[in-house]
């Protein structure tokens, strides 16, 4: 069954186009993550699916049904930069919430006491929320998400901003989701973040998804390589960059971006030849970037994933076996380089009510 399934999905503010055709599928209990600059259209999908906005034209269904209003209560959504009220304790918060569901009394408060055990926060129940940490709000964000017992969860940059330890602690909070079989869409600037933490993953450009991956495929070896030499001679170095715009020299390194079996054969010889000592031979950079920039740059999804081995000429003396990449613990990250132009408008999120006062400025589709 698909939780979410939307096909050829457009939304506009005025003239300015923010989804073009959106067609996007995700499978109960999958955690998929959908990945994209600013402004490439992330938060207004959120706020279509929470039906804060409606659609221009195209398809939206949620847990089977088109019809929003009849699903919403069991939609959970943390969305980005959360507001809470300072004077409240975390249990009176959650029971405030509460209110407005199903569960009351002895119900509710089991339901509570539930959500912050998973949460990690069961210790903090009494706590006042202004006194809590940044990480400690995003994780009462995320009981909250979780108090209706959702089938979905929708989560909007989830440890935007935290820094170690804190980043990692919610990480693990996420993962431990995706092990109980809660269907979550997360949206986020941060592939190290959708590599762990997702089953699938989407790239969003320009409103449209241009590529899509099991995370399982992008563990690997990226596509460049790296050669590291005791010392290479400027001569030498000038001779390797001729060879072709991918080689690139900087002090004792030559990197190779896009790597390929011919191009580091002829790299590896001109350096046998010039006598210059190999000290290593390596990988870097992660597919899961590799298929960001690629998608990025318009080449076709059947193209989208191609890892390219390291083959070295049994003359290099190098071991052909390159140490695999590590798994992703989502403390390395990147950000995301925007495409040259992306349709829709940036800023801080747009909502049903300023789309009927027509606001000149809305912000962060």
């Amino acid at each position: 069954m698909l939780t979410i399934e939307t096909d050829d999905l457009y939304k506009s503010f005025d003239t300015h186009p923010v989804l073009c055709g959106l067609t996007l599928h995700v499978p109960e209990g999958c955690v998929y993550g959908l990945v994209g600059p600013a402004g490439a259209g992330k938060t207004t999908l959120f706020h279509l699916l929470l039906g804060f906005l409606r659609k221009d034209r195209g398809s939206l269904r949620l847990l089977g049904t088109a019809d929003i209003g009849q699903v919403r209560s069991q939609i959970g959504y943390l969305p980005q930069g959360q507001p809470y009220p300072a004077r409240f304790t975390v249990r009176e918060y959650l029971q405030s919430l509460g209110q407005y569901g199903r569960l009351r009394g002895r119900a509710l408060d089991q339901r509570i006491a539930e959500q912050l055990r998973t949460v990690g926060l069961a210790e903090l129940a009494g706590q006042m929320i202004e006194a809590l940490t940044r990480p400690q709000l995003q994780r009462l964000g995320i009981a909250q998400a979780l108090l209706s017992h959702p089938a979905l969860l929708l989560l909007d940059e989830p440890v935007d901003g935290l820094e170690a330890p804190g980043e990692h602690g919610l990480l693990d909070l996420i993962a431990g989701l995706r092990e109980r079989g809660q269907t979550t869409l997360i949206v986020t600037q941060r592939l190290g973040e959708a590599e762990y933490l997702c089953d699938r993953v989407g790239m969003l450009v320009g409103g449209r998804l241009v590529a899509e991956a099991e995370t399982h495929s992008l563990r690997g070896p990226g596509r460049n390589a790296l050669i590291s030499v005791a010392q290479l001679p400027s001569e030498v170095a000038a001779q390797l960059q001729a060879i072709s715009p991918a080689v690139q020299c900087e002090g004792d390194e030559i990197a190779l971006q896009p790597n390929s079996p011919a191009l580091q054969a002829q790299v590896l010889q001109a350096l046998i030849a010039a006598e210059v000592t190999i000290i290593a031979l390596e990988p870097f950079g992660r597919p899961i970037e590799d298929l960001y920039m690629r998608a990025v740059h318009g080449i076709p999804q059947a193209k989208l994933i191609e890892h390219v081995p390291l083959q070295i000429p049994e003359t290099a003396g190098v071991s052909a076996e390159p140490e695999p990449a590590p798994e992703p613990d989502g403390a390395t990250d990147v950000d995301l380089p925007a495409p040259a132009v992306v349709p829709g408008r940036p800023g801080t999120g747009d909502t049903l009510l300023r789309e009927l006062l027509k606001s000149e400025d809305p912000h962060n589709q």
